[in-house]
């Protein structure tokens, strides 16, 4: 990459992507929780909160195949950093806020920070 294009750019290090990558791990395996008790009847959901929990696993899985491609990148050549556009960074920072406030949501009573 060039010295001009790295100017464009922000690096963003390992540790950085894993602080977001890993709760947002966590956070899938409990919507996928949720989704997997709706279907298969132990919990039945309306409408609306299955709709809501199927926009969740949507984002936490673009995040999340998003962030594992990263970290694969920086294996692959062995460095500790990547360098990203502003728009790129814009995009995981909205997901990743998006992820946090449905954190706090309930669904029929079960707590998404406790389940």
């Amino acid at each position: 990459m060039s010295k001009e294009n790295q100017k464009k750019q922000l690096e963003v290090g390992r540790k950085t992507i894993s602080l977001i990558s890993d709760p947002a791990e966590k956070f899938l395996l409990k919507v996928n929780s949720l989704i997997e008790s709706h279907y298969s009847g132990q919990c039945v959901f309306p409408g609306n909160s299955v709709n809501t929990l199927l926009e969740m696993k949507l984002s936490c899985d673009t995040l999340n195949e998003y962030l594992s491609d990263l970290l694969s990148q920086m294996n692959e050549e062995d460095v500790n950093s990547v360098f990203l556009s502003p728009t790129e960074i814009q995009a995981i920072v909205t997901m990743a806020k998006a992820i946090e406030m449905a954190s706090g949501s309930n669904f029929n009573n079960i707590n998404m920070l406790e389940h």
